[in-house]
């Protein structure tokens, strides 16, 4: 029937190798919860640590949205694992973990936390990428976050204003960025 030839195939019994900057990385089936085995199937089933942290990750914003925030932090925390390993310590995609982890730390409360954990973002950015980079405008719109909930709004705004000066050197003034 044409109707089901869409139908994705089934997923593997086992995790298949993937080739990563020239090492093998096989799919981890390590883990917490059930939430976190669809993650896994769905890594397993396009076979790369990459594609495992950003459902993981997702699961992480879900998790958010339910209000669930211990359970949040151990997926976003799981998602940098597997960037970590992945990638290193040092990687510039690690930011955008780190990032997420400080809107959990503020949603939370947790005000200080959410300062290191930017600053952790900012430090990985700033050398890995140019300060043009369009990185930058996450890493400053993460710390205009936490400069809000701490209640420093000219902080924010200094920090949003450089976003946008870097939104601007790098994509021209009029793109949906």
């Amino acid at each position: 029937d044409p109707a089901d030839s869409w139908a994705a195939p089934p997923l593997p019994a086992t995790p298949t190798p993937t080739r990563t900057r020239g090492a093998a990385y096989p799919a981890r089936a390590d883990g917490p919860g059930p939430k976190a085995d669809a993650a896994r199937a769905a890594a397993r089933h396009c076979s790369a640590p990459r594609m495992t942290e950003r459902v993981t990750a997702t699961l992480g914003f879900l998790e958010v949205s339910l209000g669930n925030y211990a359970e949040a932090r151990n997926l976003a925390d799981r998602a940098r694992q597997i960037q970590e390993r992945t990638f290193g310590p040092e990687h510039y995609a690690l930011a955008r973990s780190w990032i997420f982890a400080a809107r959990l730390d503020i949603a939370q409360g947790k005000l200080d936390d959410a300062g290191t954990d930017i600053d952790r973002a900012a430090n990985i950015i700033a050398k890995a990428l140019p300060s043009d980079h369009p990185s930058n405008i996450d890493v400053l719109d993460g710390k205009a976050d936490v400069a809000r909930a701490r209640g420093d709004f000219a902080g924010a705004e200094q920090e949003l204003r450089a976003a946008l000066s870097v939104a601007e050197k790098t994509f021209n003034p009029d793109h949906p960025v």
